[in-house]
């Protein structure tokens, strides 16, 4: 086919390349992976006395471990407490503390899961969400309603205007210290809704309500009350995010408002996010903290002894005593060290799923890898920007007959092959699957590759070639011509490519402007893009920000809604604060479903399709969770593996 031999000359061969000469590298694999062997038993100890195997898990904890807080520790925080470097396990666990069932087994104690990361200065994400904890958490299959999880219980007031958490009594940070309700305060109105302390520019939109920062307040130590003029509907949600608590302890000595001597950039200096994720001087409430981070180079991750988990047998979690991150910039050496049995999970991706092919030919050798698939999400979609600099673009973006018609010309079923080994299935505009709105039907439409229609489109709107160049004018009779910002060392340089190709095979003139995430995220910021690629929103409540005039300069793609006269976002806009502000399931039902219409008949931005992503891992690590959902209102791939569960089985490669 004449226009698969122009895309393999292109960016896509390069990586197929790549993906060669890796393969070449791993043809002798089998011979060079060291044997299997048995874990030194110093290294890997059964959880509880006397446990040789690991049976599976009990469902449910035997009362009477809660009610005599037999619980059990690992033996090198036993060894610590024997010396007295320790309080005993039954001091150091919360009044009641949260029972995890282990996803197959009663796991067992000790060993080092070994990971990389692409980068630490941009990897902090990465690390918060695999140690994510709050005070809430969805289920670990992924969609449905949130569960308690820090907080040990909850309760609605004032018609849903607030709400009380009980927090778990005797949580104590991993430096010892006692955990309290200040601890939330100081995060929230120290370092959150204060902006000279805030190293975000912007205040983070899912902690409003009504268009307002919701109210928290104390009640007592280990009772929190969040209020607002509006119901919460989405309060229980926005507490499944990362961050919910910050340790006063060690922070509020370098805040102003409690050192008149401290400053406030001293203060963003100590609270970065890559700070707050790698910096072994500030305590967690995570199964891990860190203990050593050496720029660039690799992160290390020590067991929690104060973690308040247990599992159904009453052992203390996590089971792992460490996590160790490699930083490895290029993915094709992730994959290699993976292959090598060098690290214990590779997630990766060169080019989402089309490693595939690649990892289950390893697979085959019977090296000790198992390759996984995820849920299905979308893919990135296309964001066309409704203020584009450019008044000619930003006219063409706000005609619909344009937009389905770039939609229409795109080949999403040749994307699925060349890109997706065929995984892929066609979506123009949908939620996604993992939200309850969902719909198939729906996330079809305008999804069609139709390229006469597409041409028909944009002949209908007036932008014709008139002087037969092969490229449409706009209507003062320059080039019709759009640029693509892409993110290099990411996988959408391939997807751009051929999205070019498919635009100006309808001729839309299309420029690929390749730059660092630090060059092109600014131009989304500040609205200087005409069109970018990034991860699709899953559904209005869970990121009403992108598809709402739901705050300033909101959504990204449209930073004038608030005060243009476009009567449908409009419309979207009150749909999203009418269901955040409500409880009944019914009316958030029909707003949600009423959105969905909206956006698939207005295709205000143009997805690709739904897809897996494919990862892999070690055989010789024990509960890895199938059925992943990676959607950020879930964590991603990170979190669903729910580290604090893992561990090292009897035998390694």
């Amino acid at each position: 086919m004449e226009f698969r031999k122009k895309f393999m000359s292109h960016g896509v061969s390069g990586v197929r390349c790549s993906y060669a000469l890796i393969l070449i590298g791993l043809s002798g694999f089998a011979g060079c992976v060291p044997s299997r062997k048995e874990v030194p038993s110093e290294e890997i100890t059964a959880a509880g006395p006397d446990r040789a195997e690991t049976p599976a898990a009990p469902q449910y904890i035997a009362p009477e471990i809660l009610e005599n807080r037999s619980f059990v520790e690992a033996p090198i925080l036993a060894d610590r407490v024997a010396v007295g470097a320790l309080p005993p396990v039954s001091a150091r666990l919360p009044d009641n503390p949260r029972v995890i069932t282990p996803v197959d087994n009663t796991g067992k104690y000790g060993g080092t899961l070994r990971r990389t990361l692409p980068s630490d200065i941009n990897g902090e994400s990465t690390i918060q969400k695999t140690l994510n904890d709050n005070l809430m958490e969805y289920p670990r299959d992924g969609p449905g309603n949130p569960r308690v999880n820090f907080a040990e219980s909850y309760e609605f007031a004032d018609e849903g205007r607030s709400v009380i958490f009980k927090l778990r009594k005797g949580t104590r940070w991993s430096d010892g210290v006692p955990f309290t309700v200040d601890d939330i305060l100081f995060w929230y109105e120290d370092m959150t809704l204060d902006d000279e302390a805030r190293n975000d520019p912007l205040f983070p939109s899912r902690w409003t309500s009504g268009g307002g920062a919701v109210g928290m307040e104390k009640v007592d130590e280990f009772t929190l009350r969040i209020f607002s003029d509006k119901k919460l509907g989405m309060i229980l949600r926005t507490l499944c995010f990362d961050h919910f608590a910050a340790p006063r302890h060690v922070l509020a000595p370098f805040h102003p408002r409690y050192n008149p001597a401290a400053d406030y950039r001293e203060f963003r200096s100590r609270s970065t996010a890559a700070q707050m994720a790698f910096s072994p001087d500030i305590p967690r409430l995570s199964a891990f903290a860190p203990v050593e981070w050496t720029k660039s180079r690799k992160v290390v991750f020590e067991r929690n002894p104060y973690y308040w988990k247990i599992d159904t047998e009453g052992n203390q979690l996590p089971y792992l005593d460490r996590i160790e991150f490699s930083i490895v910039r290029n993915p094709d050496l992730a994959l290699l060290k993976f292959s090598n049995g060098e690290t214990d999970i590779f997630d990766q991706s060169l080019s989402d799923v089309s490693i595939y092919n690649m990892l289950t030919e390893v697979e085959k050798d019977d090296v000790g890898i198992t390759v996984r698939r995820t849920e299905d999400s979308l893919t990135p979609v296309l964001y066309l920007n409704w203020d584009a600099p450019e008044p000619n673009v930003r006219a063409a973006f706000r005609e619909r007959n344009v937009r389905m018609a770039l939609s229409h010309a795109i080949n999403r079923m040749e994307i699925g092959e060349l890109l997706n080994f065929g995984m892929l299935e066609p979506v123009a505009f949908s939620f996604s699957p993992s939200s309850v709105w969902y719909s198939s039907e729906t996330a079809a439409l305008h999804s069609e590759y139709d390229p006469t229609r597409a041409r028909l489109l944009l002949d209908q709107a007036d932008y014709l070639d008139r002087d037969g160049d092969g490229f449409r004018e706009f209507h003062d009779g320059s080039t019709f011509e759009v640029v693509i910002d892409v993110f290099e060392g990411r996988s959408m340089a391939d997807l751009c490519q051929l999205v070019k190709d498919y635009w100006e095979a309808v001729g839309v003139k299309t420029i690929l402007n390749f730059g660092l995430q630090e060059m092109l995220i600014p131009r989304r910021i500040n609205g200087t893009f005409q069109v970018q690629v990034t991860d699709p929103p899953i559904d209005p409540l869970i990121q009403g920000n992108h598809m709402g005039a739901v705050g300033p300069n909101l959504p990204f793609w449209y930073r004038n809604a608030s005060s243009g006269n476009t009567a449908w976002m409009h419309e979207v806009t009150g749909l999203i604060r009418k269901a955040e502000n409500s409880l009944d399931d019914e009316v958030i039902d029909a707003c949600m479903n009423k959105v969905r219409e909206i956006f698939t008949r207005e295709l205000p931005f143009i997805g690709i399709g739904r897809a897996p992503r494919i990862w892999a891992t070690s055989d010789r690590i024990g509960n890895i969770p199938t059925g992943i959902f990676v959607e950020m209102q879930f964590r991603g791939l990170e979190r669903g593996i729910f580290h604090e569960q893992l561990y090292i089985k009897d035998r390694i490669r």
